[in-house]
């Protein structure tokens, strides 16, 4: 299938967890100029805002796999323009790394991933996997990454089984991590 350059989601009013879902265009990566305007999410600090893990909400780029916060006022249409992450099998544009701890991350691909399908990694120092992959059960089994995948639903955050393109969630792992995101039947 086609995947499109140019991808849109709505949002009601209330706060949101989101990604990116393409990777976004070298030179449309700055989140504030890239989602404002009136063809877009409207003005920023009035219409909505937007801010990282850490509270920052100044000169952020829009990172494929990387989770945001989002508060919307009155309800909005997104409207992100990059690349897909595309290609049989994805290659690594389908990673998304864990820190040790909690990570705020995102789905990098258009398609809707069943968390049970996720295979998981071990990193080493430089961040490259080392050893062999363990599927989303087993990676819990050994102790390596939470159970319990938690989306933002109805203003609260909720167990999740499906990891959705433009959706944010948090992962716990007990060490750094990579999770490979691969589209599946």
């Amino acid at each position: 299938t086609m995947a499109a350059h140019t991808l849109h989601n709505d949002y009601g009013a209330g706060w949101h967890l989101f990604g990116p879902a393409l990777d976004i265009y070298t030179n449309e990566l700055d989140l504030v100029e890239h989602l404002q305007g009136p063809s877009n999410m409207g003005n920023w600090g009035q219409d909505w805002v937007a801010y990282n893990v850490g509270g920052q909400y100044d000169g952020l780029s829009l990172n494929l796999g990387e989770g945001y916060y989002l508060a919307v006022a009155e309800g909005a249409t997104m409207e992100v323009r990059g690349n897909p992450v595309i290609g049989d099998p994805v290659s690594s544009g389908g990673d998304v790394s864990l820190d040790k701890g909690w990570n705020l991350i995102a789905n990098p691909l258009v398609n809707k991933i069943a968390k049970s399908s996720l295979n998981i990694c071990e990193q080493d120092s430089t961040g490259a996997c080392s050893g062999d992959d363990l599927g989303f059960e087993d990676a819990v089994d050994a102790g390596w990454i939470a159970p319990t995948v938690y989306g933002w639903f109805e203003n609260s955050y909720t167990p999740i089984d499906r990891l959705m393109p433009f959706g944010g969630y948090w992962m716990n792992a007990s060490r750094g991590l990579t999770v490979k995101v691969r589209p599946h039947l």
